[in-house]
């Protein structure tokens, strides 16, 4: 599920159906630039293990959020993801053959926004 944010770049999270949700991985993709398309959107990916109960810690550049699943008895799928502190996201959206292995940007999440999913 992808949500547009601004000047071609978009937020967007892998939400799967599972029996025990233990951790999601959330992404930035930059749909808007010539780079960005070269790239196929660039390289993102921030994952978040189950620190306890309904809250996640974000692995890297830590962070921490509050989620929401979809009422269900046969399994785990988000339906809302609630940030408690600011997280950031990043990319990398230099296609492969220029050699790049840093970010090139990044889109910082405000402590209080609320990422919604459809189920």
């Amino acid at each position: 599920m992808e949500l547009p944010i601004a000047n071609g770049f978009a937020a967007g999270g892998s939400i799967y159906r599972e029996k025990n949700l233990t951790g999601f991985g959330l992404w930035l993709r930059d749909r808007g630039s010539l780079l960005g398309a070269a790239a196929q959107g660039g390289f993102s990916w921030d994952w978040f293990d189950r620190e306890s109960g309904n809250v996640y810690r974000k692995l890297q550049g830590g962070g921490r959020v509050r989620v929401t699943l979809v009422p269900s008895d046969r399994f785990q799928e988000i339906a809302a993801i609630e940030v408690l502190e600011d997280i950031t996201l990043r990319v990398n959206n230099r296609p492969w053959f220029l050699f790049t292995s840093s970010d090139t940007h990044h889109l910082v999440i405000k402590k209080g926004s609320v990422l919604r999913f459809s189920p």
